[in-house]
């Protein structure tokens, strides 16, 4: 990184050499590494083809971040996307030559990846010529000739290595049933294994699940809320509480137990100091310490596990009306920890406590035990109920057994999207999620290099939240040289465009604002081809999740007829939704519904001119229009000023008119406006 801020290209390519080097000799991290460059054309020109292989490799070797990008690729549907592209089996061109003289080729790892469902071979010609052995060349032909792709080959003749004169020599197409439309089966696949690793992890661990990666922008703004309980040890609320806690007091001691046991706020988890404050809190009768101290024996976190001291701490807990500590009694029950034997009539008994109180424990241990039978009848849907009720309190490992009943079809109807997405929303709680807490760490620290570099390989594992925070500071930090292109630090079209790849993903997932910045940029061109259709769309996906400023820009469009039908009419519908969804937008839906109705009623006259020219004469007075609006009175007077010139037009012009018109003007026709620079609130 620093590297690439200051300019060293010869480091950078030192860097580069090094991972190529690893990656070739089969390091999972090192292939892991060099698929994200090529997912984001970091120091090598863009390839999703080379990053799958890449991926594909680590994935294979064991690299569970590999895995995540592999399924986040098939969740997409990305791969039709690399295919289109024709890189997706680019070349490594590399052959190898082996004894008796005989040239083949064979297709076996694309076979092995799934990509490719017929066996293709080859007979080489002069080092480099291909043929298909195929009865059915003659009637593909024409989609061979269209669908270009580069091909893997192995090729066995003596014993050494040839590089290819050029990838074009290696180039063949393939028919369109060599790529089957299975990919949400493959994502289902890897998210599965992803979120089995995660939920053993929250069995084995000493810790408790990974807290949620925290959004470091509001929208445009930075989330300085968010951030300033962010700050570890120099959180205010941190030290108020440590303050009072030194001072005896139990409340604050808890809380201590708290911040250090989960590592909220920013604080490093240290199960040592938990033990000690909830000991502490304790001793001065603060009983919501006695369950977490339970389930510190019970893990072993902090000090040697003893299931017997748990289930005593459970049982002070549960005596003292907290109800959660049944359900941790009745897992010590069900397991025969700390106990002489297992016991699931009592296990069953706690479970249900547990439930009856709303606990998500307790109605996902039961619906373990009527999934698996263990001292109950075996009842599916009973046990898809307490999973369904588990899950709506947020319980990630109720997610995961719907999911395999989703991908199963065993207790609810099979649903492989449904399925894909419960598992992925359990994998991203696994291990690796730990790079969000260090991604916010170096921002925190000012490091925005670092932390972009490290959202962005979250971003390209599928975390919307990294993908949107990657893509703000991109947008906000990007003229600091925090972005590395191809070739050093990312040109401005480099920037516009992998910030446009990062909003246009974090769109998919749901995020509204990401949405309006994607119409924003297919409005201004910005990262990618202008286009008002697509722009429009993109707003409207926006306004179905009640974005007030995509309903104003989706107004705005119509009243110009920009990508949308020219239409007054749902022009005011929508300036009118957006005011109904944020009074905020009261001023410029107020500015918006007058000059629709001077353009429904002075169609063709100087007002309508000068309305559609403001966007031309915008750039010259933004500076004044910034000083101006510096307090609200200041916007009301310019809007008060405004609306005096109208009212003065409209007198003017009516004193002009002749005392008598004989005869009724003609209907005036709409005016088919000029094409304005933007919409109005940006």
């Amino acid at each position: 990184m620093e590297a690439a801020r200051e300019g060293d290209l010869r480091e950078m390519e030192e860097v580069e050499v090094e991972i190529i080097e690893m990656a070739n000799k089969g390091h999972p991290h090192a292939q892991s590494v060099l698929g994200f460059m090529y997912e984001f054309g970091v120091l090598k020109e863009r390839s999703k083809g080379k990053a799958f292989l890449n991926h594909y490799f680590a994935a294979e070797n064991g690299n569970l971040q590999s895995k995540m990008a592999l399924a986040y690729t098939y969740y997409r549907q990305d791969m039709m996307e690399a295919a289109r592209e024709g890189d997706l089996c680019m070349s490594l061109g590399g052959l190898k030559e082996r004894s008796k003289g005989k040239a083949f080729l064979k297709i076996i790892l694309l076979r092995k990846m799934g990509i490719c469902s017929r066996k293709w071979e080859f007979a080489a010609e002069n080092g480099i010529g291909l043929h298909l052995l195929s009865p059915r060349l003659e009637a593909w032909k024409d989609t061979v000739e269209n669908i270009t792709f580069y091909i893997l080959p192995f090729v066995h003749c003596t014993s050494k290595y040839h590089e290819f004169p050029s990838e074009n020599d290696l180039r063949l197409g393939m028919a369109s049933d060599i790529f089957p439309l299975q990919m949400h089966e493959k994502a289902v696949k890897l998210y599965a294994e992803l979120a089995e690793v995660a939920v053993n992890s929250f069995l084995i661990s000493k810790d408790s699940p990974v807290i949620e990666p925290v959004r470091i922008h509001n929208g445009a703004e930075e989330n300085k809320e968010a951030l300033r309980k962010s700050r570890g040890e120099e959180d205010e609320d941190f030290q108020i509480s440590e303050y009072q806690a030194q001072k005896g007091n139990a409340g604050a001691m808890y809380k201590m137990g708290i911040f250090y046991y989960f590592g909220l706020r920013g604080i490093r988890r240290d199960h040592s100091k938990a033990l000690s404050w909830f000991l502490k809190a304790v001793e001065k009768g603060e009983a919501k310490s006695m369950e977490l101290l339970g389930e510190l024996y019970a893990r072993g976190a902090g000090v040697e596990r003893n299931y017997t001291k748990a289930l005593e701490w459970l049982t002070l807990a549960s005596k003292q009306q907290h109800y959660s500590a049944y359900n941790g009694m009745g897992y010590l029950y069900a397991k025969g920890y700390g106990v002489d034997q297992k016991n699931f009539t009592k296990a069953k008994e706690y479970f249900e406590k547990a439930a009856d109180n709303e606990e998500a424990g307790g109605f996902y241990n039961l619906g373990v035990m009527y999934l698996k039978a263990l001292g109950v009848k075996r009842d599916i849907k009973l046990a898809s109920k307490y999973f369904i009720m588990a899950a709506n309190v947020g319980q990630p490992k109720a997610f995961y057994q719907l999911a395999k009943m989703f991908q199963t079809g065993v207790g609810l109807k099979k649903n492989i999207p449904m399925a894909t997405a419960l598992f992925k929303l359990v994998a991203e709680r696994g291990p690796w999620s730990a790079l969000s807490r260090w991604a916010l760490e170096s921002y925190l620290k000012g490091d925005i290099g670092k932390a972009f570099l490290l959202y962005s390989r979250m971003a390209e594992l599928g975390y919307e939240v990294a993908q949107s925070n990657a893509a703000w500071i991109l947008d906000h930090y990007g003229s600091l040289g925090v972005c590395i292109g191809e070739s050093g630090v990312c040109s401005d079209v480099e920037r516009h465009q992998r910030s446009h790849s990062l909003w246009w993903k974090a769109s998919e997932q749901g995020n509204e604002h990401a949405a309006l910045l994607i119409g924003d940029a297919y409005y201004y061109g910005r990262g990618t081809e202008r286009d008002f259709d697509r722009a429009a769309e993109a707003y409207l996906h926006a306004k179905s999740q009640s974005n007030a400023q995509a309903m104003f820009n989706l107004g705005y469009m119509h009243e110009h007829g920009l990508g949308l039908p020219f239409d007054l009419h749902l022009a005011k519908r929508y300036y009118d939704q957006a005011l109904e969804i944020d009074a905020a937008a009261k001023l410029p839906v107020t500015l918006a519904l007058a000059s629709l109705w001077i353009r429904k009623n002075y169609a063709g006259t100087f007002l309508v001119h000068l309305i559609d020219s403001l966007p031309e004469v915008y750039p010259k007075v933004e500076a004044w229009v910034e000083d101006v609006l510096m307090e609200e009175g200041n916007a009301t007077i310019l809007t008060l000023f405004v609306c005096l010139l109208t009212v003065l037009y409209l007198r003017e012009r009516h004193r002009r008119q002749p005392a008598a018109i004989p005869a009724a003007a003609e209907p005036v026709h709409h005016h088919q406006p000029i094409e304005p620079g933007a919409p109005f609130i940006h």
